[in-house]
């Protein structure tokens, strides 16, 4: 008799509380710097959110959700890079979804809700670093030469028109300078 109402009891314990939506939710992607609102619910909410957990995995193979990071709840288990980053959205009952703000690049991967270490929602984050302007040094060094030396050789032109003829011919300011250089 005790046996039966053991197993009863650790069935009905097992069932209670938040049952998380299964499988791959989508994809996002977001900027270094943003916030991000990964979507997790839960239906038959009876536990108190802090059952609900987060975890980070670099890759999912064949729908396995192995936890590599623990990302929420913020304990001592947390995994530091999360640390005062991450907090769950509380507006209405059974809505478990994640926040992080101020996001990296390394925050790349997949996020995984579940309950009581059994996670089985997944969302996608992808993070895009700051944009690079690839530049290449020669080519800005030889525009410069270019420009340098076109420069110069307007000058010497100048030069040449304003002392081989009257400065009628020039531009009279021009010549002005000329004869003071």
């Amino acid at each position: 008799m005790f046996l039966c109402v053991y197993l009863l009891y650790c069935l009905l314990q097992e069932n209670s509380g938040c049952t998380v939506d299964q499988g791959l939710q989508g994809s996002i992607t977001k900027s270094v710097g943003e916030s991000v609102v990964l979507s997790c619910s839960c239906e038959n909410l009876e536990d108190k959110s802090y059952t609900v957990q987060w975890g980070y995995t670099e890759t999912i193979t064949h729908d396995t959700y192995n936890v590599q990071l623990l990302v929420f709840p913020e304990d001592h288990k947390q995994n530091q890079r999360y640390r005062g980053r991450v907090h769950i959205l509380n507006q209405n009952p059974g809505n478990v979804s994640l926040i992080i703000s101020h996001l990296t690049v390394e925050d790349s991967g997949t996020y995984l809700c579940g309950v009581k270490g059994k996670f089985s929602s997944a969302v996608s984050l992808h993070v895009r670093g700051p944009s690079r302007t690839v530049s290449n040094p020669v080519i800005n060094w030889t525009i410069i030469c270019i420009v340098l030396l076109l420069l110069l050789l307007l000058l010497g032109c100048a030069a040449y028109c304003c002392h081989s003829a009257p400065c009628e011919r020039c531009f009279s300011d021009f010549c002005l300078f000329m004869s003071v250089v």
